[in-house]
């Protein structure tokens, strides 16, 4: 009996180092600026100063080089937990010493030694006051309650960051719980606080790792669970010259070498959306991807369920190139908003 081998994609990165992983953070962060998200993604204020601690200055030169993912054109997960870590261990970091004692230490004997530790504290000094994203954070808020049916709705947030495509993504979802026995949920109400089950939090974190429809239909598949709606919204892919670029887009970088495009694609299911429709114009329904059989269960089960799903996309890209990637995107028969920044 021959066994198989499990097999791992590795995924292939583009090393920046100096002034080239400044020149990066600081497009990437202008492009964010300019975007002009809403509630429904990541907030940007918080990757911004994550990404901040990534430039070499603004780490005291701890970190001097930058993995970016081939495919998505964002920082890999060493990057990404590198600097949560530290500003997590931050405030323990900055009372171990103060800074007149390290400098004081530095001035008495300048070893190199000394000299990093007083970089150190500064370096955690300066995470220490900022908010950054975290890898999963989960937030409910009761929205309803019927106590006669037995069902408490509640609106949950979730952010989190996905290690395979390099990407943070927002989940916003209307969830019911119901239990005519109320002691056996997943969610509990202990007068005015809500409180999740470690269970149900699991189970929230094992089903939103892809599509919103995907997350809406495992969901729903729950005992005593009723699901309204699911939204994802993220933040990339990040394409310029050096990654993996949609098919067609070359032409725009040809023309335009050192532009840099932003993607921010949004998938909605739900049971509000009068009729399915994919705007967006880099990817396909879910329903799509399946084989015919497996498809025809999908239909069946979402005309069970009467839920239907939205898809759209829009960009931030460098002002030079704005014009003639809105053409490129209009001889596709794409609707999108397109922001230069």
């Amino acid at each position: 009996m021959t066994s198989k081998k499990l097999t791992i994609k590795r995924i292939q990165t583009i090393v920046l180092d100096g002034d080239r992983v400044e020149g990066y953070i600081k497009i990437l962060t202008r492009l964010l600026s300019g975007a002009r998200l809403n509630k429904f993604f990541p907030p940007v204020q918080q990757m911004t100063n994550l990404l901040h601690f990534m430039i070499p200055e603004n780490n005291r030169d701890f970190y001097n080089k930058l993995r970016i993912n081939k495919d998505t054109g964002f920082p890999v997960e060493k990057e990404i937990s590198r600097v949560i870590t530290d500003w997590q261990i931050s405030e323990k970091t900055l009372k171990e010493n103060t800074e007149i004692e390290l400098e004081e230490r530095y001035k008495q004997n300048p070893a190199e030694v000394n000299k990093r530790r007083l970089r150190r504290f500064r370096y955690h000094r300066d995470l220490s006051g900022k908010k950054i994203l975290s890898m999963f954070r989960l937030d409910m808020n009761l929205r309803s309650l019927d106590t006669e049916k037995y069902i408490a709705f509640f609106n949950v947030i979730l952010d989190r960051f996905d290690a395979s495509s390099s990407l943070f993504s927002r989940y916003t979802m209307v969830v019911g719980q119901e239990d005519p026995q109320w002691g056996r949920s997943q969610v509990t109400l202990d007068g005015d606080d809500l409180k999740y089950t470690k269970k149900f939090r699991n189970l929230i974190s094992k089903y939103t790792i892809d599509e919103a429809e995907f997350a809406f239909v495992l969901l729903n598949d729950l005992k005593h669970v009723v699901v309204e709606e699911v939204q994802r919204c993220r933040i990339g892919p990040l394409y310029f010259k050096g990654v993996r670029i949609p098919e067609g887009m070359d032409e725009i970088f040809e023309k335009h070498p050192d532009a840099f495009i932003l993607s921010l694609p949004t998938d909605r299911a739900s049971l509000h959306i009068k009729e399915d429709k994919n705007n967006d114009p880099l990817t396909i329904m879910y329903r799509d991807a399946l084989e015919p059989d497996a498809r025809a269960l999908r239909d069946k089960k979402a005309q069970q369920i009467g839920y239907k799903v939205y898809k759209e996309r829009k960009f931030v890209c460098s002002r030079k190139a704005v014009s003639d990637f809105s053409k490129f995107l209009k001889k596709r028969g794409a609707r999108c908003v397109v922001y230069g920044a």
